[in-house]
């Protein structure tokens, strides 16, 4: 019914929502790692090589009003990992439309690079 349809449109919007992130996800940036190729659900995490590496990249973000999460922020403070292996980017796209995230993906691209 109405309800199954509304899901597939949502389920739909955000696919291509996903592919618009992979597609544009700034490449080759230090300290970076390899999107995951499968992303399931309305969020996708990215590897960083370090904590201040994670903190720098989520700060840059922000000063070009992209809104990333620190990884490390979502661990329980008495994890045995190591810091260092917590350190990731949380990217959070259901609620963003295709448009912006192309243009958020190209400020990035530049504020990253610097």
């Amino acid at each position: 019914g109405h309800f199954q349809r509304h899901i597939r449109r949502m389920r739909r919007a955000a696919l291509s929502r996903r592919n618009t992130l992979l597609a544009g996800w700034p490449q080759n940036i230090p300290g970076i790692g390899s999107l995951p190729s499968v992303a399931a659900g309305l969020h996708m995490t990215v590897p960083v090589d370090s904590q201040a590496r994670e903190y720098e990249l989520v700060e840059k973000a922000a000063s070009v009003d992209v809104e990333i999460n620190p990884l490390s922020s979502y661990w329980l403070s008495d994890s045995q990992q190591p810091v260092d292996q917590r350190a990731g980017l949380v990217l959070g796209f259901a609620a963003v439309p295709e448009a912006a995230i192309s243009t958020a993906l190209g400020r990035l691209e530049k504020v990253w690079r610097r």
